[in-house]
């Protein structure tokens, strides 16, 4: 009787040992992923400033990145730049104040001012970290 649980106390102490070490490993590959998505999200990011200094004017505000085309020849061109420029930053949105602005009374920062009869067409956006 006293083998018997002796063999079975053994075999209990080496399952522990087993399945603590298989939580390790497991714990460890959380980690690692979750380092790895997060260079993944700083490249990206990267990626999204790069594409926006490509495409014009780029200021970093604390998190937000603004962007300004100036004297803008065709709007549906732009349009679809800025389309694509949110197609390459997926960790990014616009700002629901002054996200996207494209015509004559955006080359003003105050919205409410009166747009001009004849000026340049400009296309103004505010990207920020999604949530």
């Amino acid at each position: 009787m006293r083998r018997v649980r002796i063999v079975a106390g053994s075999i209990l102490g080496l399952l522990a040992l087993v399945s603590t070490g298989t939580a390790f490993m497991v714990a460890r590959s959380a980690v690692e992923a979750a380092a790895l998505a997060e260079e993944q999200r700083v490249q990206t990011d990267r990626a999204c400033r790069t594409a926006a200094q490509a495409l014009g004017q780029v200021k970093a505000e604390g998190q937000a990145i603004d962007i300004r085309v100036n004297a803008v020849a065709d709007p549906r061109q732009a349009l679809a730049d800025a389309s694509t420029l949110l197609i390459q930053c997926p960790t990014r949105t616009l700002a629901p104040e002054r996200g996207f602005c494209l015509g004559q009374g955006c080359a003003s920062a105050d919205r409410n001012a009166p747009v001009p009869e004849k000026g340049p067409v400009v296309m103004t956006m505010r990207l920020i970290p999604r949530k």
